[in-house]
């Protein structure tokens, strides 16, 4: 196509197919919808954080409100602290009118009194601040308003608006009542707050040592008899004497002198002891030839000893020897010399050692004894 503009000009303009292909209308396609996924995610997102920032506001909002909660708590604590220390002083206040004590009354009002001096701190230098009569708030700033400018006229008390110069301040004089005093001491301390929570349980302590045995009680009631057990096996035989025991008697019938220092020779075993069921008796002793009789068994003996004398002389007697050492021993004296015959007898208790040496000595020497059996005879019993 050809157009033309000016004389002498032309401009030829090619023929422009405008009806897309099937690939450009895919691609499109395919790009509008990127375009709408990422718009929406856009807008996913922008929702998202709105909700953060809301639940974020929410909860910084009740925070300050648990902070407000507690600090309004703690006001009133302080303004129910103040308003009964005031009402204190208006009871002692009301109680000094009614006795028609003047000057009390006069007192607290112009604040000279030491009731003034109690009850809520007060700034210095505020000579603004009012004790106004049947006022049961100690001006504490929260109710009062003052002007602070001298050519004010009106004063709100509690809401109440006067004007300066009202009666109630003057006192009963007229005169002007001034501010209050000096600081005074500081009030009783408050009732206690409401208890905390309850802290964790701490770590479970180390045992304690272990404590001192009581007392043994009383031995209980004896149980039933139980059934008798099994027969046990047979032990061993025991000995066959409950006792050991020995007894010599004078070898024969007739008078003799003792031997060289007094030992008696002439001894024998009791017929008894020779007998078959005594053998092992017999064995607990030896008899020697010097007449001294040996114990095999050690234990604790009664020894005893008797000799039968025939002689004139004024004093006989006899000793039992422990492996030569005097034991027991007997003295007897004649009553007349024709009187010959006498017998002596000893005896004891003694602990003797296996293989100990039994000896009869007579005291006095060239002595005639009898060596009849049945006269003059010495034995050991066993006792434990």
């Amino acid at each position: 196509m050809s157009t033309e503009f000016s004389p002498g000009h032309s401009v030829t303009v090619a023929k422009v197919d405008c009806e897309p292909s099937k690939s450009q209308a895919n691609a499109c396609e395919s790009r509008c919808c990127h375009t709408a996924e990422r718009i929406f995610t856009m807008f996913a997102l922008v929702i998202l954080c709105g909700w953060v920032s809301a639940l974020t506001f929410l909860l910084q909002a009740n925070q300050k409100n648990d902070d407000a909660t507690r600090a309004l708590l703690s006001s009133l604590q302080e303004q129910q602290l103040r308003t009964e220390g005031e009402l204190r002083d208006l009871r002692e206040l009301l109680g000094s009118y009614i006795t028609g004590d003047e000057g009390i009354i006069d007192d607290f009002i112009t604040g000279t009194g030491p009731k003034s001096q109690q009850g809520s701190e007060q700034p210095k230098g505020d000579t603004n601040t009012w004790l106004w009569e049947g006022d049961g708030n100690h001006d504490t700033g929260e109710t009062r308003e003052k002007r602070d400018d001298a050519g004010g006229e009106m004063q709100s008390d509690g809401g109440a608006t006067r004007p300066k110069g009202h009666k109630k301040d003057r006192d009963k004089k007229g005169k002007e009542r001034k501010g209050r005093g000096k600081k005074g001491p500081p009030g009783p301390p408050g009732p206690p707050g409401p208890p905390g929570i309850a802290g964790l349980q701490g770590p479970p302590g180390q045992p304690g040592r272990d404590g001192l045995n009581g007392n043994d009680g009383n031995p209980g009631q004896p149980g039933p008899k139980g059934d008798m057990g099994e027969k046990g096996a047979p032990g061993e035989q025991g000995p066959k004497f409950a006792a050991t025991a020995a007894h010599f008697i004078g070898d024969f019938d007739k008078a003799v002198r003792a031997g060289k220092g007094g030992e008696i020779h002439y001894w024998d075993f009791a017929e008894w002891m020779k007998l078959p069921e005594y053998s092992e008796m017999r064995q607990q002793f030896s008899l020697n030839t010097d007449g001294n009789i040996t114990v095999k068994e050690a234990g604790l003996y009664y020894i005893y000893s008797q000799v039968l004398y025939y002689d004139s002389s004024k004093f006989m007697g006899h000793a039992i020897y422990v492996n030569g050492t005097k034991y027991l021993s007997c003295t007897q004296t004649t009553v007349a010399p024709d009187a010959k015959y006498n017998s002596c007898y000893t005896g004891g208790v003694i602990a003797l050692t296996s293989q100990s040496r039994i000896a009869v000595k007579i005291i006095y020497l060239d002595r005639i004894i009898n060596m009849h059996p049945d006269s003059t005879f010495v034995g050991l019993v066993k006792l434990a």
